[in-house]
């Protein structure tokens, strides 16, 4: 429900809006109320409409987007939560190496010893995490002791 508000909301307040403002019309408050409740019914019978009889295809975007987002967030996620030597730009270099091949591999059906294209994208981008990681610099001490107390302890 409230991706249905927000998605009325942007329509109405972004576009609508926008387009009157161009013109230097001005709408009341009154005209808002109504043209976001207009936009929040027409969303919400289209929305009720697809569930109703979901298209076939929907499980394969669903499926394709998770891929995306495992192939951008892994590595990050686990080297930036366990790698003290982890850096902006192997964390940069990963997310736009993963999703660039997996894209890729999914577009031209490439696949490796017949796995998903998802290994392919996860692989490499492990491999652009240690090039872009070689290129940056390690994290300052400062924040580093605030993530990773353990590696100082010793100094106490």
């Amino acid at each position: 429900s409230s991706l249905l508000l927000s998605s009325s909301s942007s329509i109405v307040k972004d576009v609508y809006m926008n387009i009157k403002g161009k013109r230097e019309e001005q709408l009341s408050n009154n005209q808002i109320r109504l043209y976001s409740l207009g936009a929040t019914v027409i969303l919400g019978l289209f929305v009720y409409a697809i569930a109703i009889k979901p298209p076939s295809v929907i499980w394969q975007i669903n499926m394709f987007a998770f891929g995306g987002l495992e192939t951008a967030f892994f590595w990050v996620l686990i080297f930036g939560l366990f790698w003290p030597k982890a850096n902006k730009y192997g964390a940069i270099a990963a997310m736009g190496g993963g999703v660039i091949s997996y894209c890729l591999a999914m577009v031209f059906k490439i696949k490796v010893l017949d796995l998903h294209q998802i290994v392919l994208g996860i692989g490499l981008s492990l491999l652009c995490f240690f090039i872009g990681n070689s290129f940056g610099k390690t994290v300052d001490e400062k924040t580093l002791r605030i993530f990773f107390p353990e590696k100082f302890e010793d100094e106490k």
